[in-house]
């Protein structure tokens, strides 16, 4: 994020607990903190006590807006910026972010919190290419299950169905190949359709021959799935 906002020439001030390559500050809070959106990007963990310690630095007659970056955190977590003045908010990135420099173009932002938090997320979307989009009720642990449900899980299924195909004789990269070339059709799909219409394969097809075929070989192959196949299946079923 600071990489890209500085490049389009926003001004941006970084602080960090360890060293960094973008931090401009390292180790204890600056005493004076400037800037009209403080943006916390800090593990989970971290926020409330990050929350607690600014609090003490906020000037009461410019209050700036706070935004978090947690997506399993509401804004609670900001009250005692909340009480001093500041417009507070959630602001995350919905990306599987790895760490490597991640690109924001091109995806979305999910904003909570007062009107003010909401117009600054707003606009920091626009300025790093994402699409912003307010989330209209704080239960954040459901918001960041269905994040997790929709893409974390992906990996897992994808290393099951990996695992299987190895068994089956199949070399570890041309498993991996295969697999991820069936996975991105599938995320093709997805965008020109909703997920009942994107759906193919035998529950599609209601072939509940394939799908009793499927249960005695993973009985027999990878007992240990079994569990994770049904449940999926039933929910796919519906």
């Amino acid at each position: 994020i600071t990489h890209e906002l500085r490049g389009i020439g926003a001004p941006v001030e970084t602080w960090n607990r360890s060293a960094g390559p973008a931090a401009d500050h390292i180790g204890p809070l600056p005493r004076t903190l400037s800037g009209r959106v403080w943006l916390l990007t800090v593990s989970d963990v971290a926020v409330a006590d990050l929350a607690e310690r600014l609090a003490e630095e906020v000037n009461y007659e410019y209050p700036p807006t706070v935004l978090h970056c947690a997506g399993r955190l509401g804004i609670d977590v900001l009250e005692p910026l909340a009480k001093k003045g500041c417009a507070t908010g959630v602001w995350h990135p919905l990306q599987a972010i790895s760490g490597r420099g991640d690109d924001l173009s091109d995806t979305w932002a999910v904003g909570l919190g007062h009107e003010r938090a909401l117009d600054e997320g707003r606009e920091l979307a626009t300025s790093l290419g994402a699409q912003f989009v307010e989330r209209k009720t704080d239960d954040a642990a459901a918001y960041h299950g269905a994040a997790v449900l929709s893409a974390n899980f992906v990996t897992t299924l994808a290393e099951a169905g990996t695992s299987l195909m190895i068994g089956l004789g199949i070399e570890p990269e041309s498993a991996h190949g295969m697999l991820q070339q069936l996975i991105e059709g599938t995320i093709r799909n997805l965008r020109h359709a909703a997920p009942a219409d994107a759906l193919t394969g035998p529950y599609s097809r209601r072939d509940f021959e394939a799908i009793t075929a499927h249960v005695v070989a993973f009985k027999h192959r990878a007992p240990h799935i079994l569990e994770v196949y049904r449940a999926l299946g039933r929910q796919t079923a519906r």
